[in-house]
């Protein structure tokens, strides 16, 4: 062969190429692109189903999360069609094992519910969850005083968040919880939420262990900073910025937290008509105000001030924590059960604090009665096997 016409046709071949060049890595960028978009649809479903309830996860149970099974399969869809055919399955296999190592690492076993193949079945399911629904609007439970709402709203609700329940109930409880008069609901919640963060370390809002020095006098001063002294220093509180950010972003909350004025006003002045309505004189009214308001705002914020002094200086630990956390008994029935607090560090997302049937906790019977009834849902609870774990660790 002519050497020329040999070297005319490599440079052919290799102009070929170079031409070629941009279409392979455009193919190439649109192979990875595809890939990551599959990979992030699958990623975000898991999320989804990890924060929807076991109910909404299923994919089984109703139509209305067909949506989301179609962007998965069209995510999945996007990866596969730019995949040889041959090592499909063996894709289809790995997908799966991967998911299923996924599920399992976190905890959520999804099973087929009974008679799933049943029309009818499917159908009675449909009807429960209307029913449910309509359970859910209702909001006529139980009369609520001020310091049952505290711990219930304030504590469990909005900085834990142990329970869901509709917007009628979640305001209800806010304003309650506000005319306790133990702050707004954005401070109150930054303030607990930080606490959790530095039990009893440097930067604990109200520990009885830092920085007060040691023996008598300094389990003294840690006592009096712990009950009453951190409210009037302001260098460890909460930054509502970062600790009440998810209730900052909901205007019904920041409506609220914006007239507490309102609310605290509207308690007192509520006992002075009470008072009023009752008695029949000025006198009576004033007595109300003192009972109602005073002695009540009294009691109430020193007992809730003595879960953060005593509930962690003396007591009994069931389960071991970083913090100094302790389960006092007998001032369970005046806290409604929140000094069960070793338990509540332990398990800070649970709804009940008293996790055995002799520790009494009225404020998680409140939140069972509204789950019975349908006002509240996915309420967080921890199984037995929960319990012995933490305890044997």
């Amino acid at each position: 062969m002519d050497p020329q016409r040999s070297r005319h046709r490599r440079g052919e071949a290799r102009a070929h190429r170079l031409h070629q060049l941009p279409h392979r890595r455009a193919h190439r960028d649109l192979e990875i692109h595809c890939r990551g978009d599959a990979r992030r649809h699958q990623a975000h479903g898991a999320v989804l189903e990890q924060q929807l309830p076991q109910e909404a996860a299923d994919p089984h149970r109703g139509a209305r999360h067909q949506p989301l099974r179609a962007q998965r399969r069209q995510g999945r869809g996007l990866f596969r069609q730019h995949q040889p055919q041959q090592g499909r399955a063996e894709l289809r296999a790995q997908d799966r094992a991967a998911g299923q190592r996924r599920r399992h690492a976190r905890g959520h076993h999804r099973v087929r519910p009974a008679g799933s193949n049943d029309p009818a079945a499917r159908r009675r399911h449909r009807q429960g969850r209307h029913r449910l629904a309509q359970r859910l609007q209702r909001t006529d439970a139980r009369p609520l005083r001020h310091q049952d709402a505290l711990p219930i709203c304030f504590h469990r609700l909005f900085t834990h968040r142990a329970f869901k329940t509709g917007k009628p109930l979640r305001a209800t409880l806010a304003i309650l919880g506000s005319a306790a008069i133990e702050g707004p609901i954005t401070a109150w919640v930054a303030d607990h939420r930080k606490h959790h963060d530095f039990s009893d370390q440097v930067g604990d809002p109200h520990s009885p262990h830092v920085e007060h020095g040691h023996g008598f006098s300094g389990a003294l001063r840690g006592l009096f900073h712990a009950h009453v002294g951190w409210l009037f220093l302001h260098t460890h509180r909460g930054a509502k910025e970062r600790y009440a950010r998810d209730l900052r972003a909901e205007p019904m909350i920041m409506t609220i937290d914006r007239l507490f004025l309102v609310w605290a006003l509207g308690g007192l002045a509520l006992c002075f008509f009470a008072g009023w309505a009752l008695g029949g004189s000025v006198h009576a009214g004033l007595t109300g105000l003192l009972w109602g308001g005073g002695v009540r705002m009294l009691v109430v914020h020193h007992v809730t001030y003595s879960i953060n002094s005593i509930c962690h200086f003396t007591g009994r630990r069931g389960f071991e924590t970083p913090d100094e956390s302790r389960n006092v008994w007998w001032l369970a029935p005046f806290t409604f059960g929140e000094s069960w607090h070793n338990n509540h560090h332990a398990f800070p997302t649970s709804a009940r604090h008293g996790l055995t049937r002799w520790q009494f906790d009225l404020s998680g019977l409140v939140i069972r009665a509204f789950e019975k009834t349908g006002l509240a849902w996915d309420v967080v609870h921890i199984t037995p096997e929960r319990m012995a774990e933490k305890a044997a660790a």
